[in-house]
């Protein structure tokens, strides 16, 4: 006998209630009944045997946990796969959801500090990547990789230049800077490192850099200015400049980003007390309605069938998109030797496209039922000034930049968390009609004899107004809220949107301000990780050993061309222990490597 709608939703919360204590949908209580026999894992460890622990993760991941720590010294066993060098378990420990961040209580080291300890940079590099998702971790990677290759460019390009000719470009460079003109990122870095060489001094003391930060704050205090905008982004902040690491800035060994990123957050926190603060105070104040800045700040809507455990996320609605496999599933049908990361590829490129061209499947009918109840609530409201705005579907780089940014930690699939593919705004000229709206609203989609639109419930509400809740929160810190909720659309084929309603002050500031100092700010995340992984793939010792231990003989051939020296210089690098690359090209049986160096 089928189940109805709402024993179905009943099911799912319950599944909902075990998943929110952090197990996979797929595999949710497991029980702790074998003894690991560390002596033998630790000898299958060392031996590599990955085919070993391919069958043993598979059969009894249920059974035991997979951070588990060895009596005697508390190593887990990714501990032991940093520690021993071993890659392809390592990876393959991490697809099983190995905990990258536990501390072995008698070291105080977690499994990275194993890895860089004992040299095997390139599990370190494995660590971080798994940290920030793959797409992201590619983005750093690319931009290392073209500081490496500007690095032998930029050497070459000094040494075989005289000083009359550096002034030349260095002035040309700054006049394209000061008047906003196309210039090349190779002539910037070119110059940056000349001013190093040439004149012994810092490059944040030069005309050089303090020409780049004015430019950068006149452009930042006018977001109205369009085409210098497009500039500053097409030119300026794509430059590697401000993604390499100085040991002689101010506040110790920083990227220079930080003092970009330190410059919008300034200049934001001074346009949001500008353009909002007014409004705001105007309806803290409101005499005529003295209760709507307390309504504003506590509205909140939970549906009848809410409660704290419930989860939202597109696979667990009645109808939602469901996964075809488990992650169990996915891991079996990987070859044994493989690389290959079948939860993240299924994740982010079957389910994630499938969802979206679910969410393109409905767009029109969600754009349209929204416009008509829309038109609905304005003629009962008796209110023209209440605007309604299709929003563009989410990008697919956007919805996989958002996945691995906010829900990387969330259960598989993550991407089921993007409830904002779909998505409208409704804008008002005052927050009583906006309350008033939204409660309207909330009424008809509630109605379900009355209701026969593709709108069928309310998953979540988020109030943004609340930031505003605490009184000890500084009065300055003035920012764009808006009152969202998360819709179920859709009746076989369902999916979750978002509705915005808020305020055409609001809104304005958004879009003329707001905006455009956002898509800065937004790339604090990139910087973050470069800040994490950089160490391992611009220092060039931990650069080569990493190729070494890969036995990637392509990359060490380019390693040599880029730092312009011989393959037999490549003997007189040593890494902590005094061993040189022939220790882990030998190692590992790297023969294409080792034929590349003797050659």
């Amino acid at each position: 006998m089928a189940l109805s709608e709402a024993e179905l939703d009943n099911v799912l919360k319950q599944v909902a209630s075990d998943y929110k204590q952090g197990d996979d949908i797929d595999e949710m209580k497991t029980v702790e009944n074998i003894r690991l026999n560390w002596k033998d894992l630790k000898v299958k460890m060392k031996a590599g045997d990955i085919h070993y622990f391919r069958e043993f993760l598979n059969e009894n991941i249920n059974s035991f946990d997979i951070n588990a720590s060895d009596p005697k010294n508390d190593n887990t066993l990714l501990m032991y796969a940093c520690e021993m060098g071993q890659y392809s378990i390592a990876h393959l420990l991490i697809q099983y959801n190995a905990n990258i961040n536990k501390v072995n209580k008698n070291t105080k080291k977690n499994a990275l500090s194993y890895a860089q300890q004992y040299g095997y940079y390139n599990i370190a590099v494995l660590i971080e990547f798994s940290r920030i998702g793959a797409s992201l971790g590619n983005e750093v990677k690319n931009k290392i990789n073209l500081i490496n290759i500007q690095d032998g460019i930029i050497q070459n390009m000094y040494k075989n230049m005289d000083k009359e000719t550096i002034n030349s470009i260095m002035n040309y460079l700054i006049d394209a800077i000061s008047n906003r003109l196309p210039f090349s990122d190779d002539i910037l870095n070119l110059c940056w490192y000349a001013i190093k060489e040439n004149d012994n001094v810092s490059p944040l003391d030069s005309y050089l850099y303090d020409t780049l930060i004015t430019t950068y704050k006149s452009i930042v205090s006018d977001t109205s200015n369009k085409r210098d905008w497009q500039w500053l982004k097409d030119y300026f902040i794509s430059s590697t400049i401000w993604f390499r690491s100085y040991p002689y800035y101010q506040d110790g060994q920083q990227l220079l980003f930080n003092q970009l990123l330190n410059i919008i957050k300034i200049e934001t926190l001074k346009q949001c007390k500008l353009s909002l603060s007014e409004k705001i105070e105007e309806i803290k104040t409101n005499t005529s309605d003295n209760d709507i800045w307390q309504r504003l700040i506590d509205f909140e809507y939970k549906s009848p069938d809410d409660d704290d455990t419930r989860l939202v996320r597109q696979d667990l609605i009645p109808n939602g998109l469901k996964c075809k496999y488990t992650k169990k599933e996915l891991l079996s049908l990987t070859p044994e030797q493989s690389l290959f990361d079948p939860i993240h590829f299924y994740d982010l490129n079957n389910y994630l496209d499938s969802l979206i061209i679910r969410a393109n499947e409905i767009e029109d009918l969600f754009q349209k039922d929204m416009s008509f109840l829309i038109n609905e609530i304005k003629i009962e409201l008796k209110n023209k000034n209440i605007s309604y705005k299709k929003g563009p579907l989410k990008k697919v780089q956007r919805c996989i930049a958002k996945t691995e940014n906010d829900y990387s930690n969330q259960p598989f699939p993550t991407s089921a968390h993007l409830l904002d593919i779909n998505r409208c705004s409704i804008t008002f000229d005052n927050a009583d009609t906006m309350l008033a709206a939204i409660n309207l609203f909330i009424q008809k989609i509630s109605d379900k004899e009355a209701n026969k639109t593709s709108i069928k419930s309310i998953a979540r509400c988020k109030n943004g107004w609340i930031a505003f809740k605490d009184k000890d929160q500084d009065n300055d810190r003035y920012q764009y809220v808006d009152i969202k909720l998360n819709v179920v659309i859709g009746d076989n084929h369902r999916i979750i949107g978002e509705i915005q309603f808020t305020l055409d002050w609001m809104v304005k500031f958004k879009s003329t301000k707001s905006h455009a100092l956002y898509s800065v700010e937004r790339l604090n995340e990139f910087s973050l990780n470069f800040t994490e992984i950089s160490p391992f793939l611009l220092d060039k010792r931990k650069q080569l050993f990493t190729l070494a231990i890969n036995g990637d003989s392509k990359g060490i051939s380019k390693y040599i061309i880029n730092n312009n020296i011989k393959s037999t210089e490549l003997l007189g690098i040593v890494n902590d222990k005094n061993q040189t690359v022939l220790a882990p090209i030998c190692e590992f049986n790297h023969l294409r490597c080792l034929k590349l160096i003797i050659n």
